[in-house]
């Protein structure tokens, strides 16, 4: 699921990125005073938080199955 994109960047990379530019226009927006504008930043934030946690479970549920294949093939 990590595969390459235009500029040879991965999905992984691309959503790290923007979780991290999320984070720093959350903590602009709330000092900024603008709660509205850094709450709707937050719900992105943690939307693509979930995205990037759902990934990594996913990733590691395959990696997982495909160590047991492995392992019962060789048997």
């Amino acid at each position: 699921m990590d595969t390459r994109t235009k500029g040879s960047v991965t999905r992984r990379e691309q959503i790290a990125y923007l979780n991290g530019q999320l984070r720093e226009m959350r903590e602009i927006a709330a000092s900024a005073g603008l709660q509205l504008t850094a709450y709707f930043v937050e719900m992105a934030y943690l939307e693509l938080s979930d995205t990037i946690r759902e990934e990594r479970i996913f990733a590691e549920s395959d990696k997982q199955s495909a160590d047991l294949s492995h392992r019962l093939a060789a048997e």
